[in-house]
């Protein structure tokens, strides 16, 4: 008898042992027995449940402790504009920006800008809450400019409209 030895992708070792009629042969399976694969087959299906389950746990969906939570950052307009027109180099300006928030739960963050000129600044506003009243308030932030170069210097505060507050600032050497 002629014994050949075959290694297929899935690690089994098949033996075929040939008989002395080339039709017939005997297929047996020698490295892993079925119960051996049978257990690997449920080691990992365990092994991916519990990832699964461990996942599904880390990721709740519906956490009473939050689930009131609500926080939310809108650009809001300004609505005036006031301070000094005239500083000299290296010398900071504060203006006084008046702005409405949305929301009696609107909280100042801080101010964005462009960093040509003329200037477009932008209010930030931060909402926390979700059941934020109406509240007709105005809230004024002071904005410091300071200028390195001499020069007329252009500030446009957005608005809800398409024209923004503009103040004009003219610097002048010391």
């Amino acid at each position: 008898m002629k014994n050949l030895m075959l290694l297929f992708q899935s690690r089994f070792y098949v033996k075929f042992i040939a008989s002395a009629q080339p039709i017939y042969g005997i297929c047996i399976l020698f490295e892993k027995t079925e119960k051996q694969v049978m257990k690997t087959i449920q080691f990992k299906l365990i092994a991916f449940l519990v990832l699964l389950s461990g996942i599904g746990a880390a990721c709740t969906v519906s956490d009473d402790s939050n689930s009131d939570y609500c926080f939310r950052s809108l650009n809001t307009a300004a609505t005036g504009v006031s301070g000094p027109s005239e500083t000299t180099v290296n010398t900071p300006i504060t203006l006084e920006v008046k702005y409405t928030p949305l929301g009696s739960c609107g909280k100042f963050n801080k101010f964005t800008e462009t960093t040509n000129f003329p200037k477009d600044i932008k209010i930030l506003v931060d909402y926390q809450g979700c059941d934020c009243g109406f509240k007709d308030i105005t809230a004024t932030q002071p904005y410091t400019f300071t200028a390195s170069t001499p020069g007329t210097y252009v500030l446009n505060f957005l608005t809800a409209s398409t024209i923004p507050v503009s103040k004009t600032i003219t610097v002048t050497a010391e």
